[in-house]
Order: C-alpha cells, then structure tokens, then sequence
C-alpha cells in the first residue's frame, strides 16, 4: 500500500485531477512515477519558450547533433555532449529547426505579434484552494 499523500505538500493540478478522474489507482501511479516527455510535448516546450522566455532558451534546452551510438566514437560524443549539458532538456537539431519555424510563424503573425507585446508575466504559477472542496490546487497561466 502507497503512502498517503500530504495534499499541503502537493496541491492538486489538472494533470493530476485527470489521473485521479480515471482511477485512484490511476492517480497513485501519476504522483509516483516520472513522466516522460513524448516528443510532442518537447517540441511544444521549446516553441513556448522561443515565444516567451527567449532569453531561457539556451540555459533550459541543449540543441543535440545526431549521435551513432552503435559506435564508439557516436557513444563517445553523446557522452562527452551528456556532460557538458547536464541539467538541461536535449532537443534534437531537426526539432529545434521546426520549433524555429513555429516560432518565426506566430511572431510574423499580426494579431500574434501584437498579443505578444501585451505580454507583462510568462508562466506564472497560481495557488489557490477551491471552495467548494477545500483541495488544494496549483496551475500556470501562460
């Protein structure tokens, strides 16, 4: 049996609510594991931050050459890249080049492009306890 789960220690969010929605199994499984991110939701953080956080960019996300690490020399690259970007979310080159395109598309876009300039706070998070249910709940807005 899981140890409960102190809800003051982590407050609800949507991700979690919708884990909980499926199962309470389903739930105790979300807080325990590590999701992983699919290749959709890394290219979706990227563009979110080439759009809102430029100047981030380069400490959150590390742009990965292609390694063959079938090989030594491929093993011995990634290893060495590995290293010298530790901390930090690898984001292939060919991924990176589309993120760029994205974000060029919705900063070349009129209505975008001024949206954008109204911009004061970027991922700013929000706590606040429902009043209904008195849960804890814990979101961005973006």
């Amino acid at each position: 049996m899981p140890a409960p789960v102190d809800l003051k220690d982590r407050p609800l969010s949507s991700s979690s609510l919708n884990a909980f929605a499926r199962s309470p199994l389903h739930y105790v499984e979300y807080i325990k594991s590590k999701r992983k991110q699919s290749p959709d939701m890394l290219l979706g953080s990227a563009v979110d931050c080439l759009i809102l956080t430029p100047d981030r960019f380069d400490e959150t996300f590390a742009i990965s050459p292609k390694f063959n690490k079938a090989t030594k020399l491929g093993k011995s690259g990634y290893a060495d890249f590995s290293v010298k970007n530790k901390g930090k979310t690898f984001l292939p080159i060919d991924m990176f080049n589309k993120a760029n395109m994205m974000r060029d598309s919705v900063v070349n876009n009129e209505t975008a492009s001024e949206l954008l300039l109204k911009v004061t706070q970027t991922q700013k998070k929000i706590a606040f306890t429902d009043k209904k249910t008195g849960l804890p709940l814990t979101g961005f807005i973006d």
